[in-house]
């Protein structure tokens, strides 16, 4: 009996253990992170599946329940009935007490002792079938929960591959934009050293074309002097030459110096108004260039802040780009902790699970060494029950012999006895058989227990490894 309350506390916590299970998969059902709907689909019929075996293990067990107290019910009949003729006979033997019927006696008793120990045996060997059978049931629900812990396991190693190759093509994406964004860093540093060479050359062209016009103007106003002077001059050296007469060769020699170097001075005007024209002329290229390089520098500023506006757009775009990817790293990253979270919670799981498949191993190889220790006794109590039915019969016999009034009686409760051993010995066959047949399912239990063992073994290097 202490022994039964054992195994069914540890069925109860293994049960509450599923239940547990059960529950936290309904939780992860209810809050799926990153779960696709094919895998939320397959998880939702799993857990159906799971839930269908445990209700038809429940109603399994009830129903063994069941049998097994309508064979303690026959038991205790058969144990009454047999409590019943023991009585009678005690009364005729002590209706006629002598020798024989003191050693008849003595058989009956321990013909009884014997039929008490097969029966405590028989309601051993029922229950230790019961247990038997809870034990593989909760074996079963063992199987099916690792079962589903190594899909669930395959799924997130799955997923945490896959959240692997999207992080390394974000880093990629990353490393690739952080390129552009030198490339066209560089390209804005260019553009405004252009900008910037273009702006100097237009202020050395302006301060040249404002020197030429200051130059231009100094020129001017010389030669209008100079053309107010020589009136003035010819006016002077008229008058002169009407005061002296006589000096007339020698004025007039001068006269002639004069005009020559007149005309010589006119040339000299006409070459500097022509060189003055040139020049105009110069500065109205230098003013057509100076407009031209202008509209040059317009047009190419005008390009340049189009082409900063479209790199500015670009340059946004991909801040907003790196933020959006910074935040999906940091999702990626809070996923790949929750799932290093349930790999731990799986593999404490798997721990627990292994040492309870330890635990129900030593009880299985405790039961089935109880299981053979009892077939041992059963073969015994056997043997003596045969030996002591055909004393008693013999007796029984006698007794009749003795009494031929109650012979009919006797004869009638003798074949009732007979009856309920017989059927007794079909029950021992029965167990015998069930015996049998759990240690067939023993057998493979062990079997899977090494196979489990060996899973859990090559799970706990592919932990280890990762």
């Amino acid at each position: 009996e202490g022994e039964r309350e054992i195994l069914l506390g540890e069925v109860s916590n293994l049960r509450n253990q599923i239940f547990q299970f059960l529950a936290e998969n309904s939780d992860w059902q209810k809050h799926p992170d990153g779960v696709g709907p094919e895998d939320a689909l397959r998880i939702s019929k799993e857990n159906y599946s799971l839930q269908e075996e445990l209700k038809m293990t429940c109603n399994e067990l009830e129903k063994c329940r069941s049998n097994l107290g309508s064979c303690l019910e026959e038991n205790a009949k058969l144990s009454r009935e047999i409590h019943n003729l023991q009585s009678m006979v005690s009364d005729i033997r002590a209706s006629t007490p002598d020798e024989h019927s003191i050693s008849n006696q003595k058989k009956a008793l321990l013909e009884t002792q014997n039929v008490e120990q097969h029966e405590t045996l028989a309601g051993q060997q029922v229950n230790h079938v019961e247990d038997i059978i809870k034990i593989q049931l909760d074996l079963d629900v063992l199987k099916i929960i690792l079962d589903e812990e190594r899909t669930l396991r395959g799924d997130t190693e799955a997923q945490a591959v896959r959240l692997k190759l999207d992080i390394g093509e974000l880093k990629d994406q990353l490393l690739m934009m952080s390129k552009e964004q030198e490339n066209v860093n560089s390209e804005l540093g260019e553009t405004k050293s252009i900008v910037e060479a273009l702006e100097s050359q237009n202020v050395i062209l302006i301060e040249e074309a404002v020197e030429l016009r200051r130059i231009k103007e100094k020129y001017l106003e010389l030669l209008q002097k100079q053309e107010l002077d020589i009136p003035a001059k010819k006016s002077k050296q008229c008058n002169e030459f009407k005061d002296n007469p006589v000096e007339d060769n020698a004025i007039n020699t001068k006269l002639k110096k004069m005009q020559a170097s007149l005309e010589k001075a006119k040339r000299l005007n006409m070459l500097f108004k022509s060189d003055i024209a040139s020049k105009a002329c110069g500065d109205e290229e230098t003013d057509e260039i100076h407009r031209q390089a202008e509209a040059a520098t317009a047009e190419v500023i005008v390009c340049l802040q189009n082409e900063l506006e479209v790199l500015q757009k670009e340059v946004d775009n991909f801040q907003s780009k790196e933020n959006v990817t910074e935040k999906q790293v940091k999702l990626l990253e809070s996923r790949m902790e929750e799932l290093q979270d349930n790999l731990r919670g799986i593999t404490m799981d798997n721990e627990q699970l292994q040492e309870n498949l330890r635990s129900k191993e030593m009880e299985l190889q405790l039961i089935s060494n109880e299981m053979e220790l009892l077939t041992s006794e059963l073969e015994e109590i056997l043997l003596n029950g045969n030996e002591g039915l055909a004393d008693a019969c013999y007796q029984a016999d006698l007794i009749s012999g003795s009494f031929p009034d109650k012979r009919i009686w006797i004869s009638e409760q003798v074949g009732g006895l007979i009856r309920t051993i017989s059927e007794r010995e079909l029950m021992i066959e029965d167990l015998e058989s069930c015996l049998e047949d759990a240690n067939k399912k023993r057998c493979d239990i062990e079997s899977m227990f090494k196979s489990l063992r060996g899973a859990a073994l090559v799970m706990n290097e592919a932990h280890q490894r990762e």
